[in-house]
C-alpha cells in the first residue's frame, strides 16, 4: 500500500463502511453488536470534511494510516493479531471496493475529491518532514 495513494485511502474507508454496515444476510445480530461495542470515534468527529457516507462510521483517529503497515515516529508496536470478521473474504472485499473505486467519478464525486486531498495532505508532510 502506497499511503498516498487515492485508491488506498479509498479502500480503507470502504473496508470499514462495509464491515460496519449490516446487511440482508446478517442473521446474527453479532455483527450490530460488534459496531455498538466500537469505541473509536465516528467519521465525522474525525474530520469535518468527511463524506456522508462515512460519518457514521467508527474509524481510528489516523484512519489513513491503518494499511501502510508502518508505525509512526513513537515506535507504536504493530497491532496483535485477531480473528477474522468472517463477514467477507479479502478477495471478495478486494473485488467489491475496486468494483466501486471505478464507478466512484459518476455515483460519488464527493469521495472521490476527499479522499484526493487528503492524499495529497499527507504527500505535502512527508515532502516537508524529509527536506
Amino acid at each position: 500500500f502506497n499511503i498516498f495513494d487515492s485508491p488506498d485511502l479509498f479502500f480503507q474507508l470502504e473496508r470499514e463502511y462495509i464491515l460496519q454496515t449490516p446487511t440482508s444476510n446478517d442473521a446474527d445480530a453479532d455483527a450490530a453488536n460488534q459496531v455498538q461495542a466500537d469505541t473509536r470515534r465516528i467519521g465525522k468527529d474525525i474530520d469535518e470534511e468527511m463524506p456522508s457516507r462515512y460519518q457514521l462510521i467508527h474509524l481510528n483517529d489516523e484512519w489513513y494510516k491503518s494499511a501502510s503497515g508502518k508505525r509512526s515516529k513513537n515506535n507504536q508496536p504493530k497491532r496483535k493479531h485477531r480473528k477474522t470478521h468472517g463477514k467477507i473474504g479479502f478477495l471478495e472485499l478486494s473485488s467489491v471496493i475496486s468494483k466501486r473505486w471505478h464507478k466512484l467519478d459518476e455515483l460519488d464525486a464527493e469521495t472521490k475529491n476527499f479522499v484526493a486531498k487528503v492524499a495529497s495532505r499527507l504527500l505535502e508532510v512527508y515532502k516537508r518532514d524529509m527536506a
